[in-house]
């Protein structure tokens, strides 16, 4: 017997009246029965492929520093780059010995 009789058949006995119950429950079934095909599928890949252990990690190497465009704000301020540089501003001495010249 061809199944689409057998639809038809199930469909005229107890779902004439009642289309959109027919969809639901057929849209139901069909769903159970992928659900139940693709979770048999997902566990033979795992048989088959079993997982590999997490590689080791080795001691971590630190980030280079950040650089940048310099930037500066306000009236005498050095232009900064990098992340996190502490400026720290003082007063000039008051020393008036003349300095001394680098080495050439």
């Amino acid at each position: 017997m061809n199944p689409m009789e057998w639809l038809s058949w199930l469909y005229g006995k107890f779902f004439t009246n009642h289309t959109i119950l027919s969809y639901f429950l057929v849209g139901s079934l069909t769903l159970l029965v992928a659900l139940i095909v693709w979770t048999r599928a997902i566990d033979k890949y795992w048989e088959e492929h079993p997982p590999s252990p997490a590689p080791v990690a080795g001691p971590q190497k630190p980030a280079p520093a950040k650089s940048g465009n310099a930037t500066t704000t306000g009236n005498n301020s050095p232009a900064v780059t990098g992340d996190g540089n502490r400026i720290i501003y003082s007063q000039p001495s008051d020393s008036k010995e003349p300095k001394s010249k680098p080495p050439k």
